[in-house]
């Protein structure tokens, strides 16, 4: 009767266990990498493909090859990730019994103890799944790392600070995974129609055009496959033009259309987006997935052309007056309402001021710079959005 009910224990323990490392060779996890440094004022996203494709026997246990050159073992009975840098050679864990508060080291940071924090809900792929979550927090590096039931690590963060203004972070998010063959989700691109097809055309002399919007993610889901598609018919369904468009001013969710001059009111735009998915499935995705959008053009205006490149797009203007003693003003163009940071900075990339650092609505925004307190020489200005950045030079001459 005991050994039947330490088997019936036994099961439901096993049952009840989380599984934080569930890959077997041939399996794959992709993540989306979010990576910032404001020294270089840089702002990317990437693509990131682990295969689980080789393995190493370590005292008779079979470590799988995952993120690079590392190599894990999954013990799911005693709940804990071994894990080794095939370079080194030294075998690190994290015991998954541990509770919070209590401190695990990875062989990603050894010297860096990561808090356990408590056990979360989340969703992972569409999934609800229990989440083990560790943190560390140091004076030059911080580091968040999430292992997923089911899933492996979801979620890793990581900022390295180098000094006064001077840091790097990068975000990686589990996007996909290939387990025993299953590919869950079917693709990484979700592209989405974006605002309203503007239905004005813009001066015709000048080159007109009509602005296509997608609400794309970041454009590595598709890489250089992102295209526009456009048919333009009159009323009665004839084919009069047709069009493949790239981004445009490298604006992933933004396309230009120039259509011919015998355009008329009551013609009708029939567009689609095209994008090659980086998934593990490396499907074409369409949005619509079956025929087009539609937009029937109501009327022709002739607005100048300039004025609505200017609220269409992001920019940043060159400081004026440049030089400067003490004020400047600088502009910048906001095509997307969204948050928006403005700094400045020294040459030896220390932080001096931060001139914006809130939610803009889309549209030309201006702001001074006063340099009353601070001495004559060169200087740099960052602006940073979600979907642009970019950086000019003034010089302080007093």
């Amino acid at each position: 009767m005991k050994q039947v009910l330490f088997l019936f224990c036994s099961l439901i323990s096993i049952l009840n266990a989380q599984n934080y490392f569930p890959y077997k060779l041939g399996d794959a996890a992709v993540y989306l990498v979010d990576s910032y440094e404001l020294f270089g004022s840089s702002h990317s996203y990437y693509i990131e493909y682990y295969e689980f494709n080789d393995s190493l026997i370590i005292i008779g246990k079979k470590y799988i090859k995952n993120y690079d050159v590392y190599y894990s073992y999954y013990d799911s009975l005693k709940n804990i990730l071994y894990s080794t840098n095939q370079f080194s050679g030294v075998v690190d864990s994290i015991d998954f019994n541990c509770t919070p508060g209590e401190q695990v080291y990875t062989i990603l940071q050894p010297y860096c103890p990561l808090t356990v924090q408590p056990l979360t809900t989340e969703t992972i792929l569409n999934q609800n799944t229990t989440v083990f979550t560790a943190k560390y927090t140091g004076a030059n590096y911080d580091e968040t790392l999430k292992y997923a039931d089911n899933f492996g690590i979801c979620f890793l963060y990581t900022m390295s600070n180098y000094g006064p203004g001077m840091y790097s972070c990068h975000d990686y998010t589990l996007k996909q995974i290939r387990l025993n063959g299953t590919i869950t989700p079917d693709t990484l691109l979700n592209i989405g129609l974006g605002e309203s097809l503007n239905s004005t055309v813009y001066n015709f002399t000048t080159g007109s055009h009509i602005t296509l919007k997608s609400t794309i993610l970041p454009s590595v889901h598709c890489g250089n496959g992102y295209k526009a598609e456009v048919i333009l018919v009159d009323k009665d369904g004839n084919e009069k033009h047709t069009a493949t468009l790239e981004p445009y001013n490298n604006n992933h969710r933004m396309f230009r259309y120039y259509p011919p001059n015998n355009i008329t009111t009551l013609d009708t735009i029939k567009y689609r987006f095209k994008g090659n998915d980086l998934g593990l499935n490396h499907y074409v995705v369409y949005t619509p997935a079956e025929g087009y959008a539609t937009k029937v053009i109501q009327n022709i205006t002739s607005i100048e052309h300039d004025d609505f490149y200017n609220l269409e797009n992001y920019s940043l203007s060159q400081n004026y007056p440049n030089p400067f003693n003490p004020e400047t003003s600088i502009s910048y163009n906001i095509a997307d309402a969204g948050n928006v940071k403005l700094i400045v900075y020294n040459q030896l990339g220390q932080l001096v001021a931060t001139l914006v650092n809130e939610y803009k609505i889309s549209g030309r925004h201006s702001v001074k710079f006063n340099a009353e307190n601070l001495p004559s020489g060169i200087y740099y200005y960052t602006i940073a959005t979600n979907n642009f950045t970019d950086t000019k030079k003034m010089v302080l001459i007093k």
